[in-house]
């Protein structure tokens, strides 16, 4: 790949922000990753933000698919004729809160 800027230098990366190929010179460290010098280093930092922040929501999935799962599986349960769709979806859910949530753990 080539940089974007000078395109007879090789590109010893992309932006984060752009996804443009910039060689050292135009190349600006912003915490891990690189972005475009003087053009996209507070998008890239803002970009890099919100990626951590996302893998911070990680444990909400099994929280939210697990009391899905239970509402649902009693719901079914519970209801008069019984319904083994709703009941199936439940179960459904739970095991998506059991498979997301040993994700979250490794």
């Amino acid at each position: 790949m080539q940089c974007f800027y000078h395109t007879d230098r090789s590109a010893v990366g992309a932006c984060r922000a752009c996804s443009r190929g910039v060689c050292r010179e135009c190349a600006a460290e912003v915490g891990i990753v690189i972005a475009c010098k003087n053009r996209h280093e507070e998008a890239a930092q803002t970009l890099s933000g919100l990626q951590a922040r996302a893998g911070r929501a990680g444990p909400l999935l099994p929280l939210f698919a697990g009391c899905i799962g239970l509402l649902f599986l009693i719901w079914g349960l519970l209801s008069q004729p019984f319904s083994l769709f709703t009941t199936l979806l439940g179960g459904v859910f739970i095991l998506l809160a059991i498979v997301s949530f040993v994700k979250v753990r490794s």
